[in-house]
């Protein structure tokens, strides 16, 4: 695994042909909500305008190499109940040359960091049908809570979701493990 790689906000000027790529590719999206959907660059600017108003209901980072300023992917925290302490994760590593290399589990490390420490937030849940991020999201830590069986149809195949969470509590385990650092966050 490699920490040259950052989160920092997303922000308005984030706009890129090659980030339009990403949702509308079909490989990168196969597991994903977005995969029916066909993202214009005026819908990206629209989304992009409203992003970050508020990071106490929504908060959306972008994954950055370091070394050369390439934003690779997203992940964001969603549906902030500050009442129950609880957020949805979501996460898109849109450069194909950097799956499978670790970038998701330090950057998934950062944003429950963030969430529970800045955020105060007690629980940080998600739902995956991709068995690659599932054994990733165990890897941080998550618990798998319950498998909603044939919820995704894609070409004719069935896909299960399963629903996964994490803990404050159990993300004690994760301290002392690599995770990236964010820019534009005073925690």
């Amino acid at each position: 695994m490699t920490l040259n790689f950052h989160l920092s906000l997303l922000r308005n000027s984030d706009f890129s042909t090659k980030y339009l790529n990403w949702l509308n590719d079909e490989e990168t999206n196969f597991y994903s909500y977005r995969r029916n959907k066909n993202f214009s660059q005026k819908s990206l600017l629209d989304f992009l305008s409203t992003v970050n108003k508020d990071i106490n209901s929504s908060v959306y980072f972008k994954i950055i190499n370091s070394k050369n300023k390439l934003h690779i992917g997203n992940i964001s925290l969603t549906n902030i109940d500050k009442f129950s302490h609880f957020a949805e994760l979501g996460i898109l590593i849109g450069e194909k040359e950097f799956w499978g290399k670790g970038i998701g589990e330090l950057s998934v490390r950062a944003v429950c960091k963030f969430g529970f420490n800045f955020l105060n937030l007690n629980r940080i849940e998600i739902g995956t049908y991709n068995p690659a991020a599932e054994k990733m999201f165990k890897k941080c830590g998550f618990v798998v809570e319950g498998i909603f069986r044939n919820k995704l149809k894609i070409k004719s195949i069935y896909y299960n979701e399963t629903k996964m969470a994490i803990l404050k509590s159990d993300f004690q385990t994760q301290l002392r493990k690599p995770c990236l650092a964010i820019e534009d966050i005073k925690e």
